[in-house]
C-alpha cells in the first residue's frame, strides 16, 4: 500500500508549469494524501489524473484578464482530493 500523496505529488510542478506556460493563475490544492491504496492502482491512477489536470488547465480555466471580465474569481482553483467512503477510495 502507498499514500495517495505518491500520486498527487506530482501535480504542483505540473500545474505550475503548464499555467505559467499558459499565462494562467491557478490555485491548487490536495487533500487526503495520507490514505493508502494498493501500488498498482497508484500506477494506474497518474496517466488519467495527469490527463484531467492538463485538460482543466488548457481548456477549462481562462487567462486571468478573461476570468476578471467574467467575473469570477481569480487565481482560478484546482482540487484534487482522496477520501474514504464505504470502504472505497474516492478521488475527486
Amino acid at each position: 500500500l502507498l499514500p495517495l500523496s505518491s500520486v498527487f505529488e506530482i501535480f504542483p510542478r505540473t500545474v505550475r508549469d503548464i499555467s505559467r506556460e499558459l499565462s494562467k493563475e491557478v490555485f491548487l490544492s490536495l487533500d487526503g494524501g495520507h490514505i493508502t491504496v494498493d501500488k498498482l492502482i497508484i500506477e494506474e491512477m497518474k496517466d488519467p489524473l495527469m490527463h484531467l489536470v492538463r485538460n482543466s488547465l488548457d481548456h477549462g480555466i481562462e487567462t486571468r484578464e478573461e476570468r476578471v471580465a467574467a467575473g469570477k474569481s481569480n487565481p482560478a482553483k484546482i482540487h484534487i482530493g482522496g477520501k474514504m467512503v464505504n470502504q472505497m477510495v474516492v478521488v475527486e
